[in-house]
Protein backbone atom coordinates (compact mmCIF):
# COMPACT_ATOMS: atom_id res chain seq x y z
CA UNK A 1 0.00 0.00 0.00
CA UNK A 2 2.66 2.43 0.98
CA UNK A 3 4.79 1.90 -1.89
CA UNK A 4 1.59 2.60 -4.46
CA UNK A 5 1.19 5.87 -2.76
CA UNK A 6 4.50 6.69 -3.24
CA UNK A 7 4.66 5.32 -6.97
CA UNK A 8 1.09 8.22 -7.62
CA UNK A 9 3.32 10.84 -5.81
CA UNK A 10 6.01 10.13 -7.85
CA UNK A 11 4.40 10.29 -10.73
CA UNK A 12 2.79 13.44 -10.21
CA UNK A 13 6.07 15.17 -9.93
CA UNK A 14 7.36 14.11 -12.68
CA UNK A 15 4.27 14.58 -15.04
CA UNK A 16 5.14 16.50 -17.65
CA UNK A 17 3.62 20.11 -17.17
CA UNK A 18 1.32 21.16 -19.99
CA UNK A 19 2.91 24.09 -21.89
CA UNK A 20 2.89 26.31 -24.81
CA UNK A 21 4.27 29.40 -26.46
CA UNK A 22 3.11 33.05 -27.13
CA UNK A 23 3.87 34.72 -30.04
CA UNK A 24 4.00 38.40 -29.85
CA UNK A 25 3.89 41.36 -32.98
CA UNK A 26 4.33 44.59 -32.29
CA UNK A 27 3.79 47.07 -35.11
CA UNK A 28 3.71 50.94 -35.70
CA UNK A 29 6.99 51.66 -33.75
CA UNK A 30 7.61 55.24 -34.76
CA UNK A 31 11.50 54.50 -35.80
CA UNK A 32 13.93 51.67 -35.32
CA UNK A 33 15.44 53.46 -32.46
CA UNK A 34 16.62 51.26 -29.35
CA UNK A 35 14.94 47.94 -28.71
CA UNK A 36 11.51 46.89 -26.90
CA UNK A 37 11.26 45.10 -23.59
CA UNK A 38 8.39 43.04 -23.15
CA UNK A 39 7.49 41.24 -19.71
CA UNK A 40 5.21 38.48 -19.74
CA UNK A 41 2.72 38.31 -16.28
CA UNK A 42 1.03 35.00 -15.25
CA UNK A 43 -1.94 35.40 -13.61
CA UNK A 44 -1.45 38.86 -12.08
CA UNK A 45 1.62 38.52 -10.26
CA UNK A 46 3.43 41.62 -10.05
CA UNK A 47 1.54 42.98 -12.73
CA UNK A 48 2.29 45.63 -14.56
CA UNK A 49 5.10 47.46 -12.88
CA UNK A 50 7.27 44.68 -11.62
CA UNK A 51 8.74 43.45 -14.04
CA UNK A 52 11.48 41.58 -11.28
CA UNK A 53 8.17 39.25 -10.60
CA UNK A 54 7.40 38.28 -14.55
CA UNK A 55 7.32 35.42 -15.14
CA UNK A 56 9.31 36.09 -18.31
CA UNK A 57 11.22 39.10 -19.54
CA UNK A 58 13.01 39.49 -22.85
CA UNK A 59 14.49 42.33 -25.04
CA UNK A 60 13.71 42.36 -28.90
CA UNK A 61 15.34 43.89 -31.69
CA UNK A 62 13.35 45.97 -33.94
CA UNK A 63 13.53 46.00 -37.65
CA UNK A 64 11.58 47.79 -40.29
CA UNK A 65 9.25 49.62 -37.73
CA UNK A 66 8.32 46.14 -36.07
CA UNK A 67 9.36 43.99 -33.20
CA UNK A 68 8.44 39.93 -32.76
CA UNK A 69 9.22 37.10 -30.34
CA UNK A 70 8.42 33.65 -29.55
CA UNK A 71 8.49 33.11 -25.94
CA UNK A 72 10.07 29.98 -24.48
CA UNK A 73 7.62 27.64 -23.45
CA UNK A 74 5.45 28.74 -20.14
CA UNK A 75 3.06 26.90 -18.18
CA UNK A 76 -0.38 27.29 -19.64
CA UNK A 77 -2.47 29.99 -17.22
CA UNK A 78 -2.75 33.11 -17.72
CA UNK A 79 -0.62 35.94 -19.31
CA UNK A 80 -0.67 39.88 -19.68
CA UNK A 81 2.33 41.27 -21.51
CA UNK A 82 3.33 44.91 -20.81
CA UNK A 83 6.23 46.16 -23.58
CA UNK A 84 8.16 49.60 -24.07
CA UNK A 85 9.76 51.09 -27.24
CA UNK A 86 13.25 51.81 -24.99
CA UNK A 87 14.85 53.75 -27.41
CA UNK A 88 17.49 54.60 -25.16
CA UNK A 89 18.27 51.53 -24.59
CA UNK A 90 17.96 52.14 -20.27
CA UNK A 91 15.72 49.18 -20.47
CA UNK A 92 13.05 51.28 -18.58
CA UNK A 93 10.20 53.36 -18.79
CA UNK A 94 11.55 57.28 -19.36
CA UNK A 95 9.32 59.70 -17.95
CA UNK A 96 8.32 63.56 -18.31
CA UNK A 97 8.59 66.49 -16.05
CA UNK A 98 4.91 66.05 -16.07
CA UNK A 99 5.09 62.31 -15.34
CA UNK A 100 3.80 60.72 -18.58
CA UNK A 101 6.19 58.44 -20.46
CA UNK A 102 8.01 59.57 -23.55
CA UNK A 103 8.70 56.42 -25.06
CA UNK A 104 5.85 54.01 -26.38
CA UNK A 105 3.87 51.60 -24.10
CA UNK A 106 1.92 48.24 -24.80
CA UNK A 107 -0.11 46.33 -23.21
CA UNK A 108 -1.98 43.27 -24.54
CA UNK A 109 -5.57 43.59 -25.25
CA UNK A 110 -5.05 46.92 -25.77
CA UNK A 111 -5.69 47.36 -22.16
CA UNK A 112 -4.97 50.78 -21.85
CA UNK A 113 -6.98 53.72 -20.80
CA UNK A 114 -6.87 58.02 -21.50
CA UNK A 115 -3.27 58.90 -20.33
CA UNK A 116 -1.52 55.80 -20.39
CA UNK A 117 -3.51 54.36 -17.75
CA UNK A 118 -2.99 51.01 -18.09
CA UNK A 119 -6.29 48.55 -16.81
CA UNK A 120 -6.00 45.67 -14.45
CA UNK A 121 -4.99 42.38 -15.05
CA UNK A 122 -8.37 41.04 -16.08
CA UNK A 123 -8.23 43.47 -18.80
CA UNK A 124 -5.10 42.45 -19.94
CA UNK A 125 -4.86 38.88 -19.87
CA UNK A 126 -5.11 36.49 -22.52
CA UNK A 127 -5.07 32.34 -21.75
CA UNK A 128 -2.21 30.02 -22.62
CA UNK A 129 -4.23 26.60 -23.56
CA UNK A 130 -2.56 25.68 -26.27
CA UNK A 131 1.26 24.91 -27.89
CA UNK A 132 0.94 28.67 -29.51
CA UNK A 133 -0.99 31.51 -28.57
CA UNK A 134 -0.74 34.65 -30.25
CA UNK A 135 -0.84 38.21 -29.03
CA UNK A 136 -0.36 41.09 -30.74
CA UNK A 137 0.18 43.99 -29.43
CA UNK A 138 -0.11 48.37 -30.36
CA UNK A 139 2.05 50.61 -29.67
CA UNK A 140 1.08 53.24 -28.07
CA UNK A 141 2.73 56.86 -27.56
Amino acid sequence: MLHTIFSAVLLCLIAPQESGKITVEINNLRNNKGQVCISFFKDGKGYYDKPALAAHSALIPIVNGKASYISPNLPYGNYAAVAIHDENMTEKMDFATLGYPIEGIAVSNNAMGRFWQIKDFDAAKISLNSSVVKMPLKMVY
